[in-house]
C-alpha cells in the first residue's frame, strides 16, 4: 500500500493543505508557510489513530497518554484560531488516501481523523478508517510515519531499554535520545548493514562502520561506535559529528520502522551541500525499496537539486499550496531565490551577477525581484513556454526579459520582443552593447580604481582608439546577424553610418572593452581590479534600473 494523497486542515501554520505525494515529495516556502506544521499534523494524526481505543469510534487521549503532540499548550493547535470541546468548536483534520495494488487492478481507501479538545484535558479524536487499513495504523510492529525533526547530538550513555519505550520516544521525536537502542534494535533484526551502507552512499565512504552491543550479564549501558574515513580506530557514538548522526538518524528510522511516510524537518542542517545532494538520491532510491515515501521540507536548493524529475515539489505560502508541480520549475526557482519574490528577471546569460549587481542597487528591487539565468536569448523559450513556467509556480509573479543590446536598434529590439509584449511580459535592454558596458563607464572607473574622472575619461579613450579596427570588425559583424534576423527584404540601417553615429557603449562590446581597458590600466601602472561590483554612491544603470522599477511598480512615480 502506498499514501497517494494527504489533505490537512485548520492545524498550526496550516490553513488548508492538499498534498499528492510520490516516492519523495519536497515542501518549500518561507519560514511560517506550513512547512513543519504539515509534518506535525501528518504525525499527530498518525500516532492518535495508534492510540485510539477503537479504530472507528470517539475517544479521548489524556494528555499523559499521548506519545505525540506539537505543543503542551494544545488549544492553540488550531489555524488562527481556538480548538474548544463544543460540537461546533474549532477543530482540526488530517485525511489520508492510500492506494493498494491488489491483482485485478488498484484500489483506494480513506483514512481521515478530527482532533480538538476534550470536555475534560485531553484530546478528543474521531477517527473514520477503511477497514482495510485498520492494520496500518494500529499494528504495534511497524508504525505508519516517523517523524524526524532533526537532531542536535546524543547523550553520554543510554541503558537498554524495551522495544515498546524505543518505539514510544522514537514516536514522540526524541530518538536522538534513543539512537543507540535503535541501532541496536535494527542489528538483532538484520537491518543494521542496511543502513550502514545508505550511509556509506551518502558520504561516498565505504569505511564507515557502526556498531550497537549490550551484554545482559556485565553491561549497565549500550556500547555503541563509529568510523569513518581518516579515523584510526573506531570511537564511541557520540564522538561522530552532527551530520552524520543524522544521516544515520533517516536511515535508521527507514529500517527499523518501512514507516509508510517518513517525515523529515530540513535535513539540510549540519551538512554540506554536496552531501544535501547526495543524501536526496540515496534517500529516493532506499524509501521506494523500502515501500515508503517520504515528505521532506527545505529551504535548501541542494537539497532539491538532489530530486528526480519523478519527483513532485509543492510550495506553502501561507498555510496553503501556492503551487506544486513533478516537474523542475519550482526546485530551479528555489536556487533562484525566486519563490518569495514579485517579479521574474529571464536574463539572457547564465552568469546573472553583472545584472544583479546593477539592479540591486535599488532596494525595493533587491527585495522583490529574482533574476533567472539562460544560455543567451535563443535559449530564452517562446512567450508560450514561459507562461507555462510561471502557471507551474502558481502564477504569483510577473515576468521581464532582460537582454543585452547587442547593436540593435530601437525598432530592432521592439521587433524581437513583440511576442513576449503581447503576454504582458516586461521589457529590460541594455544602453550599451552589453550589460558590460555599464562597468566601462569613466564614473564608474573613477570611483572603482580611485583615480580622477578625466583620467578615467582618457582611459576609455585610449582603450577604444589603440583597438577601434577589432572593435569595428565584431560590430559589423553583429549588424550581419541583425541584418539576416531582421531584414531579409531589405531596408536595413547602413551599417557604417550606424557605426559614426552611436556612442561608444552602444558600439563596442563591454567584454572586450573591460580586457582592452585591463590592457590600457596595466600600460600606466594603475592595478587592475574586478570591475563587475558596486561603488560606493555611484549609481550604475540607472536606466535599466528605471525600466525595471516602472514595470514592477506600475502605480508608483520613479524616484
Amino acid at each position: 500500500m502506498k499514501v497517494k494523497r494527504v489533505h490537512i486542515r485548520n492545524f498550526k501554520a496550516v490553513r488548508n493543505v492538499d498534498l499528492e505525494l510520490t516516492d519523495v515529495t519536497l515542501l518549500v516556502g518561507s519560514n511560517n508557510s506550513g512547512k513543519s506544521s504539515t509534518l506535525q499534523a501528518i504525525h499527530f494524526a498518525s500516532r492518535a489513530f495508534f492510540q485510539a481505543s477503537e479504530a472507528n469510534k470517539q475517544s479521548t487521549i489524556s494528555l499523559r497518554e499521548l506519545e505525540y503532540i506539537p505543543s503542551e499548550d494544545y488549544r492553540e493547535l488550531a489555524h488562527n484560531d481556538l480548538w474548544g470541546n463544543r460540537q461546533i468548536a474549532p477543530e482540526s483534520v488530517v485525511s489520508f488516501t492510500i492506494e493498494d495494488d491488489i491483482t485485478d487492478g488498484r484500489a483506494d481507501y480513506t483514512a481521515s481523523i478530527s482532533l480538538k479538545s476534550a470536555r475534560n484535558e485531553g484530546i478528543a479524536i474521531n477517527p473514520n478508517v477503511s477497514p482495510q487499513l485498520i492494520p496500518l495504523f494500529r499494528s504495534r510492529d511497524n508504525v505508519f510515519s516517523s517523524y524526524i525533526p532533526g537532531i542536535a547530538g546524543v547523550p553520554l550513555q543510554e541503558q537498554r531499554l524495551s522495544k515498546r519505550n524505543v518505539y514510544r520516544k522514537a514516536a514522540s521525536g526524541d530518538s536522538n535520545v534513543v539512537l543507540r537502542n535503535i541501532l541496536l534494535i535494527l542489528d538483532e533484526k538484520g537491518e543494521l548493514g542496511n543502513a550502514i551502507n545508505a550511509v556509506r552512499d551518502v558520504y561516498a565512504d565505504g569505511s564507515i562502520t557502526l556498531t550497537a552491543l549490550f551484554n545482559n550479564d556485565t553491561d549497565y549501558n549500550i556500547r555503541s561506535t563509529v568510523a569513518t574515513d581518516g579515523m584510526n580506530r573506531a570511537k564511541p557514538l557520540e564522538y561522530a559529528g552532527t551530520g552524520i548522526l543524522q544521516v544515520v538518524q533517516i536511515f535508521s528510522y527507514l529500517y527499523l520502522f518501512r514507516p509508510k511516510l517518513i517525515l523529515i524537518d530540513e535535513p539540510e542542517a549540519h551538512l554540506h551541500p554536496t552531501l544535501q545532494t547526495r543524501l536526496l538520491g540515496v534517500l529516493q532510491e532506499r524509501v521506494r525499496d523500502c515501500g515508503s515515501a517520504a515528505l521532506i521540507t527545505t529551504h535548501s536548493p541542494f537539497i532539491a537539486a538532489g530530486l528526480s524529475e519523478g519527483a513532485q515539489s509543492v510550495w506553502l505560502e501561507r498555510g496553503t499550496v501556492a503551487a506544486a508541480t513533478i516537474g523542475s520549475q519550482i526546485r530551479d526557482a528555489l536556487g533562484w531565490g525566486a519563490l518569495d519574490k514579485k517579479v521574474i528577471v529571464c536574463a539572457e546569460d547564465r552568469n546573472t551577477k553583472p545584472l544583479e549587481t546593477i539592479l540591486f542597487q535599488d532596494p525595493d528591487l533587491s527585495r522583490d525581484v529574482s533574476v533567472v539565468p539562460f544560455s543567451g536569448v535563443s535559449k530564452l523559450g517562446t512567450a508560450a513556454a514561459l507562461r507555462a513556467f510561471l502557471a507551474a509556480l502558481g502564477n504569483r509573479h510577473r515576468l521581464a526579459i532582460y537582454r543585452d543590446r547587442d547593436c540593435l536598434t530601437d525598432a530592432e529590439i521592439d521587433t524581437w520582443f513583440q511576442e513576449y509584449g503581447q503576454v504582458g511580459f516586461g521589457k529590460a535592454v541594455s544602453s550599451g552593447v552589453e550589460i558590460e558596458n555599464y562597468f566601462c563607464l569613466p564614473e564608474h572607473l573613477s570611483a572603482r580604481l580611485a583615480i580622477p574622472y578625466q583620467t578615467a575619461v582618457e582611459i576609455v579613450a585610449a582603450a577604444f582608439r589603440d583597438n577601434e579596427q577589432e572593435i569595428e570588425s565584431k560590430f559589423r559583424t553583429k549588424r550581419q546577424e541583425a541584418n539576416l534576423k531582421f531584414h531579409r527584404d531589405g531596408g536595413s540601417p547602413e551599417t557604417g553610418v550606424l557605426w559614426r553615429e552611436l556612442d561608444l557603449p552602444a558600439k563596442s562590446g563591454g567584454k572586450i572593452l573591460t580586457s582592452k581597458i585591463n590592457a590600457e590600466l596595466q600600460k600606466r601602472g594603475v592595478r587592475s581590479q574586478n570591475l563587475e561590483v558596486r561603488t560606493g554612491d555611484v549609481v550604475i544603470g540607472s536606466d535599466l534600473i528605471s525600466q525595471l522599477r516602472r514595470f514592477a511598480y506600475p502605480n508608483r512615480r520613479l524616484p
